[in-house]
């Protein structure tokens, strides 16, 4: 996620500064005083990353409520990824309806115990 630079809205430089957000490869950006500019191939795709955003903005705001949240450490993410790789592609047969519930699903690991599946 990047963060584009305070610039007039609706002005080139605001559209300049956006459009080097994304050659630096980021999907979105945060712009200052502004809001956020989420991209994708597609319109569901930016849908998609739009919605994981706002999710995970949310969990922050609810986070800070009751205390101050911890950063997962580089090895905590990765043995996360990889347990979640575990349960959803082995261990659970979903059949998705929708790009938008494939896309929920990565958080199913959160609830879901790998033994007994409750």
């Amino acid at each position: 996620m990047g963060v584009a630079k305070y610039a007039v809205p609706g002005s080139q430089n605001l559209g300049d500064i956006i459009a080097e957000e994304f050659e630096k490869g980021f999907n979105g950006m945060i712009m200052e005083n502004h809001g956020v500019v989420i991209g994708g191939k597609d319109i569901m795709e930016a849908y998609n990353r739009f919605e994981t955003l706002e999710l995970l903005a949310q969990t922050l705001v609810n986070a800070v409520e009751i205390g101050a949240p911890v950063e997962l450490s580089e090895k905590q993410l990765e043995d996360y990824k990889i347990r979640s790789e575990n349960i959803l592609d082995k261990n659970i047969n979903i059949v998705y309806t929708s790009p938008e519930k494939k896309s929920d699903m990565r958080l199913l690991p959160l609830w879901i115990d790998p033994v007994t599946r409750n």
